[in-house]
């Protein structure tokens, strides 16, 4: 999922719920954040009102080859 319509956008002083349709959104703060997955988790709650579970995984790759004695 893209996360964009996990996200309730609307003021506090509305009465509904105002998705939000900004499929750019969710990469943008990812860009942010520069791959802290606590930063992402705090730009998104600014943003708005979680709908929906946040599951998030980080991949990233080493390097340098580590140093194995086998």
């Amino acid at each position: 999922s893209d996360g964009r319509d996990d996200l309730n956008i609307s003021t506090e002083k509305s009465l509904y719920k105002k998705i939000n349709e900004d499929e750019t959104l969710f990469l943008r703060s990812v860009e942010k954040s520069k791959g802290s997955l606590e930063e992402l988790v705090r730009f998104l709650k600014e943003t708005g009102d979680l709908t929906d579970d946040l599951s998030l995984i980080k991949v990233h790759y080493l390097e340098e080859e580590p140093d194995l004695d086998i």
